[in-house]
Formats: structure tokens, sequence, C-alpha cells
């Protein structure tokens, strides 16, 4: 936002997400549009800078966040997609989806044994997903790397296929994050997917959509793409916290930076 300022018209609701409420870019961006009157704040901490400085805040109310963000994760998902309703009109069944969650949780053990033949013996993994899946790759490879210091790295599904995909050889690991909205970019994920294991690469192709294919497969059971992020997190949140046991250190111990980036 900080290169798109003039871009802010006087009509442009601006949302300020930012679960302490006290980092340094939130601080700046707030002084920048002070005087801005479409301004909208989602935060988990009633004192903070952000919530002091907005008239219309929205809270997680997800409890103190000690390590590296994930329930404070689940809620901001949760608070950003209803924002969303209110322009798109859409019914969102949250109760739904939290009982959903619930379930993966207390099934922990089937999803780690599921997921770790894909991390072990290896010190880096690919995670591609597109569409809203894009929130899944992103933040599973920071959480990985925060909670576990294990190297993840996040891309477009799209733009891996221009240029990331030749250096796929043998011993390359992906997960592949393809929520179905559509035949066609669905398809080319499939593609994708065959490429890598043609290459010698190792993939998990999760999506919702029942598939025939011969690669292996993990289905969620959720209709609406936009729900897929809360329940896609979750088994790469488990498997940071197997990977840091194994590893000898506490998931989600910062030992050179702060909860909070303040300056």
């Amino acid at each position: 936002l900080y290169y798109y300022k003039n871009l802010v018209k006087e009509n442009t609701l601006l949302v300020f997400v930012s679960q302490s409420g006290e980092s340094i870019e939130i601080r700046e961006l707030l002084n920048i549009f002070k005087d801005h009157s479409l301004k909208l704040g989602v935060t988990n901490t009633y004192r903070s800078t952000l919530a002091k400085n907005l008239d219309r805040t929205l809270f997680l109310n997800a409890g103190e966040e000690k390590s590296t963000t994930s329930k404070t994760y689940l809620n901001t998902l949760a608070m950003v997609l209803k924002v969303c309703t209110i322009f798109t009109k859409e019914e969102i069944d949250f109760k739904n989806i939290s009982e959903k969650v619930d379930f993966y949780l207390k099934n922990e053990k089937r999803l780690i044994d599921i997921f770790s033949s894909y991390f072990l013996g290896t010190n880096y993994i690919a995670l591609l997903g597109r569409g809203p899946s894009l929130s899944t790759v992103y933040q599973g490879a920071l959480v990985l790397k925060e909670a576990a210091h294990f190297y993840a790295e996040g891309f477009d599904t799209s733009d891996f296929r221009h240029g990331p995909l030749d250096m796929v050889s043998s011993g390359f690991r992906a997960i592949i994050f393809s929520p179905y909205d559509n035949d066609e970019a669905f398809e080319k994920d499939v593609m994708l997917s065959e490429k890598i294991v043609s290459q010698g690469g190792h993939i998990l192709f999760i999506t919702n959509r029942k598939l025939d294919k011969r690669i292996p497969i993990y289905t969620i059971d959720v209709e609406n793409p936009f729900l897929l992020p809360f329940l896609e997190i979750i088994p790469l949140q488990l498997m940071s916290c197997k990977i840091a046991w194994a590893k000898g250190i506490e998931p989600g111990t910062l030992t050179n930076i702060g909860k909070v980036v303040v300056k």
C-alpha cells in the first residue's frame, strides 16, 4: 500500500489487519492515511495502536497468541471473509467450517501420517496454490520456517510454470493446493502435477474435488473454495510441530526476532 497510496480515492475502503495492532508497517500506514475517512481495522488486541486510531475495529477474540500465528490466522480468515460477504451478500456457514476444523484437529495423527512422507528426508518443500489457496501457501511457508526452522517456499501455481518448474528433478517435493472453481484452471493444476512427477519430483495434490488420476491426492470435503484455507493450513501447522520436535526444538520458539516487529 505504501507504493500505491496515490491510487487510494476518497471512496476507497482501507482494511488494516494486524494481530498485535502494533507492527511498524501498520503504524506508519495509519499515520499516512490518518485523514482518510473509510477505514476498518481487524486486530486481536483491544488497546493496540490500531484499535485506538480507528473508529471501526473488528476484534478477533482469539485469546493471547504466544507463538507462531495459528488461531489468530484462522480468526482473521473468518473476519476478512465476513467483511467480504457484506459486499457479495453471500451466506457463509461458519459453524459448519468450525466443526470441520475441530474434526481435523481430533484426527491429527492421521493427517500427520499422510503428510509425513512428503517432509521427512528433505530440507525443502514447495507449496503451490492459486486463488483462495494462495493464502495457504504463503502462510504455510511462513509457519514452517518460523515454527520448525524448515525451509518452505510458497508459489502461485501459474508463476511456478514460468521458470521454477525447470529446477524440478529427483528428490523435489511439492504440495499443490488446487481449489476447484472452474475446469480449465483445475486441469492446468493436474497437468502441472503430472509434469512434476514426470521430472522425478514427488507431489501431494490437495483439492475439494474427487479425481481419478495417478497422482497422490488428499480430498477436502468443502464445496466453497473460499473455505478451503481454513482446513488446508491445519496439516501444515501440525507438521511444523512434528518437524520441530524431531529437531529437538520447541515449536514456534523465536530465537532471533520478537513476536511483533515494531521498528
